[in-house]
């Protein structure tokens, strides 16, 4: 599906569209356990995204990137992926949402797992509603949860998938 609206939104001559349509085949490819996919994918949406100098898509497509370097056990190269994303002010909190649970990840590969949790309560925290999540939160959430995070990470990533599946109304202070 994401294909056929890709080559629409060309056939269109609409770039914020096709560089969302490359956005989400990077995400999907990453999901799917594809990373040269998702990073062909996420590089075409970056370099139409800074062709119009938009600066959600500029951070997203990064935090793509970061992602599948993290995927392939690279956490300097997500490092400086991130590093880019400070560079550019987020007002939106989809992509500080994304930021923090990309920054999350990279500080379970650094083996700090404290500052991941804290990472994840800021990432919860982007929404007003808690049970409110960017497009790839739920994907990051179900990859974490398969990683075996320890203590207290793990702790926070089984609370907020049980709150977006509908398990319970909110989560007890004693869980986070």
């Amino acid at each position: 599906m994401a294909l056929i609206a890709r080559a629409s939104f060309r056939d269109l001559a609409y770039p914020r569209g096709e560089a969302g349509a490359e956005r989400l085949l990077a995400m999907a490819s990453l999901d799917a356990g594809e990373p040269d996919v998702a990073e062909a994918h996420a590089r075409a949406s970056a370099t139409i995204f800074d062709r119009m100098a938009d600066p959600w898509g500029q951070v997203e497509t990064r935090l793509l990137l970061a992602q599948v370097a993290l995927d392939r056990g690279q956490p300097d190269a997500a490092r400086g992926h991130l590093i880019a994303c400070e560079a550019i002010a987020l007002v939106e909190a989809e992509p500080k949402q994304h930021r923090h649970l990309t920054l999350a990840w990279l500080a379970y590969h650094d083996g700090r797992f404290v500052d991941a949790a804290k990472e994840l309560d800021s990432a919860r925290a982007a929404f007003k509603d808690p049970g409110r999540t960017g497009d790839h939160t739920p994907m990051l959430l179900e990859r974490f949860a398969k990683m075996g995070w320890p203590r207290p990470a793990n702790i926070r990533i089984a609370a907020w998938k049980r709150l977006l599946s509908g398990g319970i109304s909110s989560v007890p202070v004693s869980e986070l």
